[in-house]
């Protein structure tokens, strides 16, 4: 399969993300809250569509030259293709020389994005106890996008 062209996130994406949001997280959230989100400064996202059907997509928040990955969704039926990677590519490329480094915070039993963000450059930087609603801790890492 020939992975489609990343665009950019749009507001009238709100519903489609939070669709493909709450298929596959427990903590999802709802399309209101997607609107908000693309509103606020320095927030961005890319998306991955065929044929018009959402198959993947990131969200991110900027302040200065830091970045925060909020989410980063592919479809059930699409996971293991490089959708992921090719999304973090795409908005790397497009915002390398204005961002110094990235943060996430990932489940601790996500050994499946944990190995992901491991393989694209992010480096495990500390842990958040309790951090997820269910009380599991999240494994905070952060990708050097320049190096000083």
């Amino acid at each position: 399969m020939t992975l489609p062209t990343p665009q950019k996130l749009t507001l009238t994406d709100a519903p489609a993300l939070a669709r493909l949001h709450q298929s596959t997280l427990a903590e999802a959230w709802d399309a209101a809250s997607f609107e908000q989100m693309l509103q606020q400064p320095g927030v961005g996202g890319w998306k991955l569509e065929q044929n018009g059907t959402l198959l993947a997509f990131l969200l991110f928040r900027t302040v200065l030259d830091e970045s925060e990955l909020l989410t980063l969704v592919t479809a059930s039926t699409h996971r293991h293709r490089g959708m992921a990677r090719r999304l973090l590519s795409a908005w790397q490329a497009e915002d390398r020389a204005r961002i110094r480094e990235v943060y996430l915070e990932v489940r601790i039993s996500n050994n499946a994005a944990i190995r992901l963000y491991s393989q694209t450059g992010f480096i495990p930087c500390g842990k958040r106890r309790a951090y997820y609603p269910d009380g599991e801790d999240a494994l905070l890492m952060r990708w050097p996008w320049q190096v000083d």
